[in-house]
């Protein structure tokens, strides 16, 4: 990332003022302090502020518009990676908002269209429940007031209603839970989003009290994602507190037998956007070469 952001232009002509840091001794357009155990976060405040900076305003170079809107969320990548809710909140949704819009803005003032800023904006609320779940009852309604701002577009929609879904189950309203589950695009192109709404259902039917169906959803959730131990373990549970020792045990025997390295996609669901953060390396370097 920081060989993409020393040589990008973000506009034509203009090159980045640069100098080299001595202590790295990597060329850095910030002038963050690398002996602090955060200066991370000093190149990610210093890039963020960069690119907002350029010349032209959004709008005006679509180019640039695409290389500094996928810049903002390969940094919303690299926090929301560090499981540090306020870390996401602070130097990622709250400085974006004015950036980032999910339609243009009523006044017209210049900004970035992507309506990932709501998928967002809840995720970084969301994370503070996960990290912090006695912050549940408290963060979960700014969360879901984003997440059904998101399900208005098409991009986002998928993602948005099922954790939108699982705050639901979480909070206890499992049939709101199932009812925003039954809404998820099918098919849906990313395979986490898929194997957690499997997974959520199976969580959402238990606590409804719908246990047959609650295992078929929890062997769905295997279907997706082969070797995953989280439905496993759900339905070890499950058949052990209805006394089926012999299903019980089965699914216990297949979590102690999953191969060495399997994942899980359900140890990902906290760092949220943290997923796609090689591949937005990988297209910003493209991006950077062009």
């Amino acid at each position: 990332m920081t060989s993409t952001f020393s040589r990008q232009r973000l506009a034509p002509g203009r090159r980045i003022a640069i100098r080299r840091n001595s202590c790295s001794r990597s060329i850095w357009p910030c002038t963050a302090d690398c002996t602090r155990g955060d200066f991370w976060l000093d190149v990610v405040e210093d890039a963020r502020k960069f690119a907002v900076s350029r010349h032209d305003p959004p709008g005006k170079n679509l180019q640039d518009d695409a290389f500094e809107l996928l810049w903002h969320k390969t940094m919303f990548a690299l926090l929301a990676g560090a499981r540090r809710p306020d870390l996401v909140l602070k130097n990622g949704a709250i400085p974006l908002r004015i950036r980032i819009r999910a339609v243009p803005a009523p006044d017209g003032t210049p900004c970035l269209i992507d309506p990932w800023i709501e998928l967002a904006g809840g995720f970084a609320d969301e994370q503070w429940s996960l990290t912090t779940p006695s912050t549940l009852a408290s963060r979960a309604p700014a969360a879901l007031k984003h997440y059904d701002e998101a399900t208005k577009y098409e991009s986002t929609r998928a993602e948005a209603l099922v954790r939108k879904a699982w705050l639901l189950a979480r909070l206890g309203r499992a049939a709101e839970a199932l009812t925003t589950l039954d809404a998820v695009p099918s098919p849906t192109p990313d395979p986490f989003v898929l194997y957690w709404s499997r997974l959520f259902r199976g969580r959402a039917l238990e606590d409804a009290g719908r246990l047959d169906d609650a295992i078929q959803a929890y062997k769905n959730a295997l279907d997706a994602s082969p070797g995953a131990q989280s439905p496993a373990v759900a339905m070890a549970a499950l058949e052990l507190g209805r006394g089926r020792l012999d299903q019980a045990t089965k699914w216990a025997d297949e979590v102690r037998h999953s191969a060495e390295g399997a994942n899980d996609p359900w140890w990902q669901y906290d760092t949220g956007d943290n997923r796609f953060l090689q591949d937005r390396l990988s297209r910003l370097r493209a991006m950077n070469h062009r």
